[in-house]
C-alpha cells in the first residue's frame, strides 16, 4: 500500500471514529429529577443495558443513551414517582435499531420497577421492593434490603448476591444464582434451568428451591441449622453433610427423598425436582 492510500484509509478512520463519538454524544442525555424519599421509578425498555444504583441523594439521577432515531425516551415525574419508557417510533425497526442503554441512580429507600425486553439488567444498594422483568437478559442483583421478585424468560442467568429481605426468583430457561444472601425466605423456581444456593441458612428461615429438569445445589456449612425436605421424581439426591435421617413412609412409588436434620434444625429448606439432580455439600461440588 502506498503512502498516499495509507494516509487515505487512516483519515477514514479517524473520521469515523469522531463520528461515531458525536453521534453517540449527541444521543446521549443526562437528566435529574427532585424526589422524595421513598418513590416509586418504573422503567420500560424494549431493548438495551440497565444498571440502576442506589444512592444518598433525594433525586434521581437518569443516563439515557440511544443510537438510532427510530426510538425516543419519554419521562414523567413527579415528586413521588418516575415513569420511565422507552417510545419505538418505527414499528418495523430491529432490536439493535431501538437500542437504549440506561444508568439510573435512585434514592436508597426507592420502590424499583423494570421490564426490559432484550439486555441486561444491573441493581445495587436499594432498601425498597425490588420487581424485574425481561424477556432475554441477565439479572444480577446485589445488595438488596427490602423485597426482590425477578422474573426471566431468558437463558441468561438470574443471579443475587449479599442481599436480604424477602426474595423470589423465577425463570424458564435461566439457571438461578444465589451466593451469601442474609435472608430468611427465599424462594426459586426454573423449568429448564438450574438452581444454587452457596452460604448459611438463617434460624426460622424459609427456603424453597424448585426445579423441573434443571439441577439443584446447596452449599453450606456444616454447622447449619436445617430441617431438610427434599424430593425427586427421576433425578438422583446426592449429600455429604452430616443429618439425622427421619423414618417416613415412602412418599409415592418411584419418588427418592431424603428428610431429614442438620444440627438444631432450626431453618427449613425444601428441595425439589421432576428430573434433576440435587446435592447438598458443605464444599464446592465436583462434577458428576
Amino acid at each position: 500500500m502506498s503512502n498516499s492510500s495509507f494516509s487515505k484509509v487512516l483519515f477514514s478512520m479517524v473520521v469515523l471514529i469522531f463520528f461515531s463519538i458525536f453521534v453517540s454524544a449527541k444521543n446521549r442525555k443526562e437528566q435529574q429529577f427532585e424526589v422524595e424519599k421513598m418513590p416509586t421509578i418504573t422503567l420500560i425498555n424494549t431493548s438495551g443495558e440497565i444498571s440502576a444504583q442506589g444512592w444518598a441523594n433525594s433525586s434521581v439521577k437518569l443516563i439515557s443513551t440511544h443510537y438510532s432515531e427510530n426510538v425516543e425516551v419519554d419521562v414523567e415525574a413527579t415528586p413521588n414517582r418516575v415513569y420511565i419508557a422507552s417510545h419505538v417510533l418505527n414499528e418495523r425497526a430491529s432490536s439493535k435499531e431501538t437500542l437504549v442503554n440506561y444508568e439510573l441512580y435512585i434514592p436508597e429507600n426507592s420502590n424499583l420497577q423494570i421490564s426490559n425486553d432484550i439486555g441486561d439488567v444491573f441493581i445495587s444498594n436499594v432498601k425498597g421492593q425490588v420487581t424485574v422483568d425481561v424477556v432475554d437478559g441477565a439479572i444480577k442483583v446485589t445488595k438488596i434490603d427490602g423485597y426482590l421478585n425477578a422474573h426471566s424468560l431468558g437463558k441468561k442467568v438470574v443471579e443475587v448476591s449479599r442481599s436480604k429481605g424477602t426474595i423470589q426468583a423465577t425463570t424458564v430457561r435461566a439457571n438461578i444464582v444465589f451466593e451469601q444472601l442474609q435472608s430468611d425466605n427465599v424462594k426459586a423456581n426454573s423449568t429448564l434451568g438450574s438452581i444454587s444456593y452457596r452460604g448459611n441458612f438463617i434460624d426460622g428461615g424459609s427456603y424453597k428451591f424448585s426445579s423441573t429438569d434443571g439441577g439443584i445445589s446447596v452449599i453450606c456449612t456444616k454447622t447449619a441449622s436445617v430441617e431438610w425436605d427434599v424430593r425427586t421424581v427421576k433425578g438422583s439426591i446426592k449429600s455429604n453433610l452430616p443429618m439425622r435421617s427421619k423414618q417416613h413412609r415412602p412418599l409415592f412409588n418411584n419418588f427418592q427423598s431424603l428428610l431429614g436434620t442438620s444440627n438444631k434444625g432450626q431453618a427449613t429448606v425444601h428441595l425439589s425436582t421432576l428430573s434433576g439432580k440435587i446435592q447438598i455439600k458443605h464444599q464446592i461440588p465436583q462434577e458428576w
